[in-house]
């Protein structure tokens, strides 16, 4: 197989490593703990203790512009610091988990490993990641167009969001069973040649 996907599952299976699996999971972790912990608060703070529109489950259009008149120059400054993190944040948690799956399709080889990553499953993570992305994109945009008002990009943005949580779940149920399927091949590999 030839193409952009063989070219990026080669990249991704070249750079499964623990270092980079170490350094991708630190960059997650650092940039959500930065957004829950540094930025948020400070945000609250600036906006009656209103939070970042990412962080509210099953949030609409009208509650975003609701919201929005308590938006000071503070909370919104604090806000592009947020989006910048969570632009990061489901870059480096996407690129974890393809390079966890392609560390792991390494440790266990078989074929049905190899025809999921031909099939494309390496970047399964992506479509999480991309889903952030432009989740964040509708929030900054109506923002930053505020007192302009924009329901249909507003409504778009909390459909992203409420659609998130599914692909998060996607991808860490595919985790759990490539890690089963790994450890047990890996398993009777070892007890094979013993």
């Amino acid at each position: 197989m030839t193409g952009p996907l063989s070219g990026f599952n080669r990249f991704l299976l070249a750079r499964a490593s623990g270092r980079n699996l170490f350094l991708l999971l630190a960059i997650a972790v650092i940039s959500f703990a930065l957004m829950a912990v540094v930025i948020t608060p400070a945000f609250q703070e600036a906006t009656d203790g209103l939070r970042p529109f990412d962080l509210n489950r099953g949030i609409s259009s009208e509650t975003m512009y609701q919201e929005l008149p308590s938006y000071t120059d503070r909370s919104r400054s604090l806000y592009i610091w947020f989006a910048v993190l969570d632009y990061v944040y489901p870059a480096a948690a996407a690129a974890f988990f393809a390079l966890l799956w392609a560390w792991m399709f390494k440790r266990a080889p078989n074929r049905g490993y190899e025809r999921l990553t031909k099939a494309g499953v390496l970047g399964i993570p992506f479509i999480y990641a991309l889903i952030d992305w432009l989740e964040n994109a509708g929030f900054v945009f109506v923002v930053f167009s505020y007192p302009s008002q924009y329901p249909a990009i507003a409504t778009i943005a909390g459909t992203l969001k409420g659609i998130k949580p599914f692909a998060a779940q996607t991808v860490l149920v595919l985790t759990l069973v490539f890690a089963v399927v790994t450890i047990v091949l890996a398993w009777r590999q070892r007890s094979a040649s013993n």
